[in-house]
């Protein structure tokens, strides 16, 4: 049920919203009740007779003058209520006497100070509680009794919440929690993380400044925190034996990462740490590694904004198999990338300056399929041993003004997907990247490159007929097209390129044409009745973006 969402507030009758809500009671078979935009200040007697034997989710959304929730403890097996955008909304002990609630959503509600015990005592089976953007609350709720089968806890947006309960470490279900942009919570209680917790994320919580010194005794799995410029360091330099996933990002103030973060050969530590997922981001301050080893159990590590961070290369274990992704941004320090490849599967790298060539014995990444290159501005070549990377299915290279040339033994032959752009000064023609041996190639992306080529390919370029997606941006002087030899071609799509003024035949396998921003193009071919129009009639799937 939905009332128009542009009516004025002010000028609605309350009373008479009131009657039409009362006169519109649905069938008792009914199972999921949204009312959205209502103008009632209190909601129908008959939303919650026991006689709505089998509903199981309830929404109340946008009834902004409604203050007194109806009393729903005859809606015995709903499971799942969310109310959302009803700022003037006073919650009652009474009205959450759902014993089935299994999932309670509250969104945007200004009066909302804290959960009353009332209310949090009878959310006997609540599991997941989201509360977001509520200015008012300033704790989360009183302290006498909790919600104990909770397991999932969300607070997002609430700009005035300055503490959490005390009694948070008796959620002894609790397994998952989220606190974000919450700028004026500076801690958590001294009693510690609840003992199940096994995800914890803090985004935007510009004030917090510690953690529990026994957090690391509660079973996590997954942490992330970023965005908290006055957190200092992790309480006694450790983690959790049990932590799989760490994300550390524009903490500002942080002194150090973790000890815990590394591992150490000495049979005399107890250090066990088994992280699989490691990223680091945006810590300009942060000069070396703490003592150790990065563990050989890691599969993901990403490295980004770390200007003065030492080359990650020495800290990697030499038994380190398990590597399989590696992202390296804006970390100039790195010196080198042998040594700890041999099982990646993906390559990222980006705005990496001190990146000039590839090592001249080529690079040892047998089971890589994924290599991105981005905005490293002097690179002058690629590796000459790219051919050798029998694995690789996927290469980006883009925004690297310095690249001046393509290996000479071609690209890697097994490549299924090839992106090359804004690298103007490239001076390896087309016609010598070794498209008559990419025969697995499909995917194709070419853009702001060969800023003086006219026909797209010239006469001495045979793109491969494996090709179904063919993307062109960018290309200033081109003026025509030959693409009738891809019989595979199904998807074409042409961007800014202003000069363009002819097509060519087109593959008859062509299902999709997508042409922005070529003025010429669109008025011959697009229009019908245009000059070329019946040459891209036939084809099911043609749009247009200027």
């Amino acid at each position: 049920m939905e009332w128009s969402r542009y009516c004025c507030w002010d000028a609605r009758n309350d009373k008479r919203e009131l009657r039409v809500l009362e006169s519109l009671q649905p069938r008792e078979n009914l199972r999921r009740l949204t009312i959205a935009f209502y103008g009632g200040s209190k909601f129908p007697s008959w939303l919650g007779y026991p006689s709505f034997s089998v509903m199981v989710e309830l929404t109340l959304k946008n009834c902004k003058k409604s203050v007194l929730l109806p009393n729903l403890g005859g809606l015995s097996v709903l499971k799942v209520l969310c109310i959302e955008e009803c700022d003037e909304a006073v919650l009652g002990g009474a009205q959450f006497d759902l014993p089935s609630l299994v999932t309670v959503n509250l969104i945007e509600i200004s009066r909302l100070t804290c959960l009353r015990t009332g209310i949090t005592r009878s959310l006997v089976a609540l599991q997941e509680l989201k509360i977001c953007n509520c200015d008012g609350l300033t704790c989360l709720w009183e302290e006498q009794w909790l919600p104990c089968n909770l397991k999932k806890l969300r607070i997002e947006g609430c700009a005035n919440l300055e503490k959490l309960s005390n009694g948070l470490q008796t959620l002894t279900r609790l397994e998952e929690l989220m606190i974000w942009r919450c700028p004026k919570l500076e801690s958590f209680p001294d009693s510690g993380f609840p003992p199940m917790l096994r995800r914890l994320e803090l985004f935007y919580c510009g004030g917090l400044k510690s953690l529990p010194h026994n957090y690391n005794s509660c079973p996590l799995e997954d942490l992330s925190i970023r965005y908290s410029p006055f957190l200092k360091c992790f309480p006694n330099g450790e983690l959790p034996t049990t932590l799989k996933k760490l994300h550390i990002g524009d903490c500002q103030s942080l002194e150090s990462l973790p000890e815990g973060v590394m591992h150490h050969n000495s049979t005399s530590s107890s250090n066990t740490c088994c992280l699989e997922y490691l990223w680091i981001e945006n810590f300009s301050f942060l000069n070396s590694f703490p003592t150790g080893e990065l563990p050989s159990t890691l599969k993901n590590l990403s490295i980004s904004g770390c200007t003065n961070l030492e080359s990650v290369s020495e800290k990697m274990s030499p038994n380190s198999t398990a590597l399989v992704h590696l992202r390296l941004e804006k970390y100039p320090n790195l010196k080198s990338l042998q040594g700890f490849l041999d099982s990646l599967r993906e390559l990222s790298i980006n705005d990496y300056g001190g990146l000039e060539c590839f090592p001249e014995r080529g690079l040892s990444i047998p089971n890589l399929e994924y290599l991105q290159i981005d905005r490293c501005e002097n690179l002058k070549s690629l590796t000459h041993q790219m051919r050798n990377l029998k694995s690789l299915r996927s290469l980006t290279i883009s925004e690297c003004p310095g690249l001046e040339s393509f290996p000479e033994e071609g690209l890697a032959s097994n490549l299924k997907s090839l992106l090359i752009g804004d690298c103007m000064n490239l001076k390896t023609p087309i016609s010598e990247w070794g498209f008559n041996t990419l025969t697995s190639l499909s995917q194709l992306t070419i853009w702001n490159m060969f800023p003086n080529m006219v026909s797209f390919p010239d006469e001495e370029c045979l793109l491969p007929i494996s090709l179904i997606s063919l993307r062109i941006r960018r290309m200033g002087s081109l003026a025509s097209l030959d693409l009738h030899k891809l019989i595979s071609l199904r998807s074409l799509g042409i961007s800014y390129c202003p000069n363009l003024r002819s097509l060519g035949p087109l593959p008859a396998t062509l299902t999709k044409l997508v042409i922005n921003y070529c003025p010429t193009i669109e008025e011959r071919y697009l229009k019908e009745g245009g000059e070329y129009w019946s040459n891209v009639a036939h084809i099911p799937r043609i749009s247009r973006g200027s």
